[in-house]
This record gives structure tokens, sequence and C-alpha cells, in this order.
């Protein structure tokens, strides 16, 4: 029982570093590319982007149990 909680909070963190990661180095560029205009609409497509990766990437992820 502990493990397959253990296993659910590390696919949760994981997840979650690696979208916020993406997204943030995605409205970096962004930011550097626009002059320092970033639009909500470009934020929320960062966050999206940072998402998607994230999904793509989970049959990678390590597993402990």
């Amino acid at each position: 029982m502990f493990d397959l909680i253990r296993n659910i909070l590390a696919l949760l963190s994981t997840f979650t570093v690696i979208s916020t990661v993406v997204a943030m180095m995605f409205q970096l560029v962004v930011y550097s590319v626009n002059h320092g205009n970033l639009s909500d609409k470009e934020k929320d497509t960062a966050m999206i982007c940072g998402v998607v990766i994230a999904l793509v990437l989970v049959p990678f992820y390590y597993l402990p149990a």
C-alpha cells in the first residue's frame, strides 16, 4: 500500500518538475525573442507545451517498485 502511494507521489512530482521546467524555458525563449514582451496567450502556450512534453515523457519516468 505504501509502495503504491510512494509511486504515485514520485510520478506526480516528476511530472510537475518536468512540466514546470519546460514551461519556464519556453517562456524564457519567447521573452528574449520578443524583447521583454510576454502576453497571456504566450504564457498559456508555454504551460500547455510543458504539460504535453511531460505527458510524452511519462513512459521514461523511473518508478522504484
